[in-house]
């Protein structure tokens, strides 16, 4: 009898045993289910800063000027570019600037001009960004001699709109002759423009929104003028 009770105590208990294991199996495979696995947070992707002097674009004119928009009055010659004298003749750079500091370096020379001649480098601003114009005025025919000492051309950059002007540009006097020089817009941190001549500045502005990477316009008035190379660098 006594034997009987142990056996079917041991079953039971064995039994019990058994759906214990099975729940706490069950309960486990639950809570692993349940539970999603950690997933990493992707990290934000980092842009790679261009190093100072590197060319963004290098003028080519062995293809023509199909995607300068070039106004009459300009053709290539012996692969320079050249404008006629007379009228107001426009020509805009085939490259729109991402970049927060570069220069535009444009190599240019006046072969002719008649009285009162001009020459600009233009960004027309947009909704959220200024614009500006680098302009030398004033220019006169070669040998010209002006009855005042004072009388010369003029060298000016200002910011457009000019309401977003902060600071009240200085004009240059900027005397002109027929050889070659290097006429560089430096566009800089803080919406600061700066014309320069040869490496010397000549006028400043600052804006009070980023500045327009273009399109970049270049202008001539009564000038016959050659530019031998134009390339964007960075700062």
């Amino acid at each position: 009898m006594i034997h009987g009770l142990k056996h079917i105590f041991t079953k039971f208990a064995l039994r019990y045993i058994g759906v214990l294991v099975i729940a706490f199996v069950l309960a486990s495979c639950s809570s692993t289910a349940s539970t999603p696995p950690a997933q990493s947070t992707p990290k934000a992707p980092t842009a790679a800063s261009t190093p100072s002097g590197t060319v963004l674009y290098q003028a080519d004119w062995s293809k023509g000027l199909e995607d300068w928009h070039a106004t009459s009055g300009w053709k290539i010659t012996q692969n320079e570019l050249v404008s006629e004298m007379k009228g107001d003749h426009g020509i805009t750079i085939p490259y729109m600037v991402t970049a927060s500091a570069y220069s535009i370096e444009v190599r240019l020379k006046v072969v002719n001009a008649m009285l009162g001649g001009a020459f600009v480098f233009r960004v027309e601003p947009t909704s959220d960004k200024d614009g500006y114009s680098a302009t030398i005025a004033g220019i006169e025919p070669p040998g010209y001699k002006p009855k005042f000492n004072s009388v010369y051309p003029e060298a000016l950059v200002t910011i457009r709109p000019s309401d977003d002007q902060q600071n009240t540009s200085v004009v240059t006097d900027h005397i002109m002759d027929n050889d070659w020089h290097i006429y560089r817009i430096d566009v800089r941190p803080g919406h600061i423009v700066g014309f320069y001549s040869d490496g010397v500045r000549m006028s400043v502005a600052t804006g009070n929104k980023p500045i327009a990477g273009g399109p970049i316009l270049i202008q001539t008035t009564t000038i016959q003028a050659t530019i031998s190379s134009i390339r964007i660098v960075t700062l």
